[in-house]
């Protein structure tokens, strides 16, 4: 009898319960020092004296390129089963290094501290991944999935509230303090690691693995977090731009991390009720969350705040229902699947503000919304294609 549970009886269980809890606060606290670096940019800019770009898509890519990192490290751990403690190390190196970061002299030592989290938070999130699809079972695996996901937007408002705060009340330097703190805290208290995770019994020879599949859906993943790590990264210092107050514009990007957290959950519910589906629900969203990049070549703060409710509301509802996905495709090699959703996500990430930057330096602001609408409804057609193929082959839902 195999020793996997599903993931409602797991949630059912006070174990399955502080699982999925710690799982989501370390997926908050890992998403955060970026969304946090990028909100708070106007303040650091105003304090490190420098006017350009470069120093925050340097930063972005730089922790993006750390988690690429992290998320390898992750799934070798998932793969040999070792690092009974990776949650709780991983969260409180980033508590650790937002800490040092209120102290920054200078833009190196800021944006070396906040890439260093990009390593830790791949760990936290490939590791956290294998924990809670081997948990999970049959339809209740994009909900799970993307419950865990909507914590990443809400990370957004935390770092939308920190540049709101770091703007008119205490400063961004003790905005990183008191939120490395509370990571390094948090981080102390986990108690889920691999050991945790239930195991399977092997009942026959691994099925094969459709590889094209598998390689649509990631290009399709990387370059919809691209889109995505355009909006979250630019959407403030564009909004200001076009008008908007740099207060202002943290509380509505606060606002958009909560729109996206519950349309995740509802994106979640539905795949899960509609079966295995998830890349064409996946990629519907991506295609129509684009047109909300395209109301950010407007220029307007009227037109901001409706590339905000778009992007956010339907832009940001796939992540996790994608994830459910690829868990499903991979659903005998967790390892592999935590890996290839952690460094496509930040392939994504990496490539995002330094394409950005390009863009916007070379052919206008305009234009970077523009040609980052295209990617991110490409991202959409893609993650369509893959559902369409993976549904003529018999690729089975861990549980089922």
């Amino acid at each position: 009898m195999s020793a996997v549970v599903t993931l409602g009886e797991a949630a059912a269980h006070p174990v399955g319960r502080r699982l999925l809890a710690e799982v989501s606060v370390s997926t908050v606290l890992g998403a955060l020092p970026g969304f946090l670096f990028a909100a708070c940019y106007v303040s650091e800019r105003q304090s490190l004296g420098s006017n350009g770009g470069l120093p925050l898509a340097l930063t972005i890519s730089g922790t993006a390129l750390g988690g690429i990192i992290g998320g390898i490290l992750g799934g070798n751990l998932v793969n040999r089963r070792a690092g009974s403690k990776a949650l709780r190390f991983a969260v409180c190196a980033i508590g650790t290094a937002l800490l040092a970061a209120g102290a920054s002299r200078d833009w190196a030592e800021l944006g070396l501290l906040v890439a260093v989290t990009g390593v830790a938070s791949g760990v936290a999130r490939a590791v956290g991944t294998a924990v809670l699809a081997t948990a999970a079972g049959g339809r209740s695996l994009p909900t799970y999935m993307s419950v865990r996901q909507a914590f990443v937007p809400a990370s957004l408002v935390i770092a939308g509230l920190g540049a709101a705060a770091s703007a008119e009340l205490i400063g961004w330097r003790w905005t990183y303090v008191g939120v490395g703190f509370v990571a390094f805290a948090a981080g102390s208290c986990i108690r889920t690691s691999l050991r945790t995770m239930p195991v399977s019994e092997k009942s026959g020879p691994h099925s094969r693995l459709p590889m094209a599949v598998l390689a649509t859906a990631a290009l399709g993943l990387a370059l919809g977090l691209l889109a995505e790590e355009v909006l979250s990264t630019y959407w403030v210092v564009s909004a200001v731009h076009d008008g908007v107050s740099v207060a202002k514009a943290g509380v509505l990007i606060s606002l958009g991390g909560l729109l996206a957290a519950t349309a995740r959950v509802f994106s979640g519910v539905g795949a899960s009720r509609a079966g295995s589906r998830e890349f064409t629900i996946s990629g519907a969203s991506l295609v129509l969350g684009s047109t909300g990049l395209l109301f950010m070549a407007v220029g307007t703060p009227a037109a901001a705040v409706v590339a905000l409710v778009v992007g956010f509301g339907i832009g940001w509802s796939w992540n996790g229902v994608a994830a459910a996905g690829l868990v499903r495709l991979c659903r005998e090699r967790l390892g592999l699947a935590a890996s290839v959703e952690q460094v496509s996500r930040q392939a994504g990430n990496l490539v995002a503000p330094l394409f950005f930057i390009w863009l916007r330096n070379g052919f206008g602001q305009r234009s970077a919304w523009l040609f980052s609408a295209v990617g991110c409804a490409v991202a959409g057609g893609l993650l369509i294609l893959a559902g369409r193929t993976g549904r003529l082959r018999p690729v089975l839902a861990v549980g089922d």
